[in-house]
């Protein structure tokens, strides 16, 4: 859940982080189905592993591809790709769900609506 003072939901940028969290699940759950028609769990799935691979990982992609859209309205930097390139941030840090600035230029939007 995104709080209502953090920089995503002050920035009106909170949808694109739920469209790529249901992306990456429907990507993984498709992932899933290969793994379960392997052991015989589930039968009933009339597309190959390779079609349901290609699906699950373009939903994965396409739900990245909205994370990588996230960007300072200020310095225009991708807090997405920034997570990703630095290591050495915290774990508190790399969750965008609780900034309240931006990570890169401190930019704090304080229009809250």
């Amino acid at each position: 859940m995104i709080k209502k003072e953090s920089i995503l939901y002050r920035t009106h940028q909170a949808w694109k982080y739920h469209v790529m969290v249901l992306f990456n699940f429907i990507g993984f759950a498709f992932i899933t189905l290969i793994i379960l028609r392997q052991i015989n769990i589930v039968r009933f799935i009339y597309l190959s592993d390779t079609e349901l691979s290609v699906i699950g990982l373009t939903f994965m992609i396409l739900g990245e591809l909205f994370a990588f859209s996230i960007r300072c309205p200020k310095c225009k930097k991708r807090w997405w790709w920034h997570l990703l390139k630095s290591p050495t941030i915290s774990i508190k840090q790399r969750d965008l769900r609780i900034q309240k600035e931006c990570p890169l230029c401190g930019f704090i939007d304080d229009s809250v609506t």
